[in-house]
């Protein structure tokens, strides 16, 4: 019995202890990042803390706003001014397309929103441009935003046409950089019930895309 309860008070007091450094951890980033070192030391407890295993209640509470400050340091920090731009310019909405066909593992065939396979292969090589039509319908399919599948000029044109209704707990979209440019979209395949994240092509995934709905 003496034994129980000398290692239930241990228990307690190590529980005591992360406690208290999880809460020091939280003070020292959720103020902001303002610093390389900074970011780097908050990435690296952003890392710690999504290696799927469950968090408590303190913990959980440290990663949304962990994340929070993250992303607004790459918004706003010179350090990722250069790669944020290059990123926009190279994220088109062909590539979304080829980067989801690669990871559900779809052909042109499987494409009936945009239309046959001929017609599939004229837009994936630029021949052919991306309708209204074929970005809602492709984003009712695969859970994004409509302005996912259109140019920046066409997608504020169409904000102002149609909103598209999407489930709220289908999907959900984690952006977070680390080094390079990155993008990630959670998505479900029709029917399939399975999640799978999509990344840019050629760039690092750093963080993972959880559904949290």
């Amino acid at each position: 019995m003496s034994a129980a309860r000398n290692d239930f008070q241990t228990v307690i007091a190590t529980l005591g202890e992360l406690h208290a450094v999880l809460d020091r951890l939280r003070g020292e980033f959720v103020h902001g990042i303002k610093t390389p070192a900074d970011y780097a030391r908050a990435t690296a407890l952003l890392d710690a803390l999504t290696d799927g295993r469950e968090l408590s209640r303190t913990e959980e509470r440290i990663l949304v706003e962990l994340e929070d400050e993250i992303l607004a340091y790459q918004r706003d920090s010179h350090q990722f001014r250069e790669s944020n731009a290059a990123f926009e310019a190279s994220c088109t909405p062909v590539q979304l397309i080829k980067d989801l066909m690669e990871t559900l593992g779809l052909t042109g065939s499987d494409l009936p929103e945009i239309g046959d396979k001929t017609a599939v292969s004229k837009v994936l090589n630029g021949d052919r441009p991306i309708s209204h039509k074929m970005a809602y319908a492709l984003a009712e399919r695969f859970a994004l935003e409509p302005s996912a599948f259109l140019p920046a000029a066409s997608a504020k044109v169409a904000a102002h046409i149609e909103t598209v209704p999407l489930p709220v707990s289908k999907t959900s979209t984690h952006y977070v950089l680390h080094e390079d440019a990155l993008t990630a979209y959670s998505v479900e395949e029709a029917g399939s019930g399975e999640y799978k994240v999509v990344t840019s092509k050629g760039r690092r995934k750093t963080a993972k895309g959880l559904d949290k709905g």
